[in-house]
């Protein structure tokens, strides 16, 4: 696995507003030797950006999205690389990235 590249996960269900099932997601951060990665889901329904900590990502050639995507940033979470499906998708973007973490620093009050 690779930090910064686009997955699909198998979220497993969720309880309540919890992302669940297989979507794609972001990984912030890959630990091998754990089995673990930290990561942001995504989804294709734009009325996700009524929330905040979420970012607008536009499909590009990078990212390999079919479409526009909304980063779920307040879904972050570390899962088991073993919930990860199939191959890489895509990656995001230095742009795109710096958005990402500078969102992270301000959600988490970092």
């Amino acid at each position: 696995m690779e930090k910064w590249a686009i997955y699909n996960a198998n979220l497993g269900e969720g309880i309540d507003h919890e992302q669940s099932y297989n979507r794609p997601c972001i990984a912030l951060m890959v630990d091998d030797s754990l089995g673990i990665c930290v990561e942001v889901p995504l989804t294709s329904n734009l009325d996700a950006l009524r929330f905040s900590n979420t970012i607008s990502l536009p499909a590009d050639p990078e990212n390999k999205l079919r479409s526009e995507s909304i980063v779920l940033l307040f879904h972050i979470r570390s899962i088991s690389t073993g919930r990860i499906i199939g191959k890489q998708i895509g990656i995001v973007n230095e742009q795109q990235r710096e958005k990402i973490k500078e969102n992270l620093r301000l959600m988490l009050n970092l």
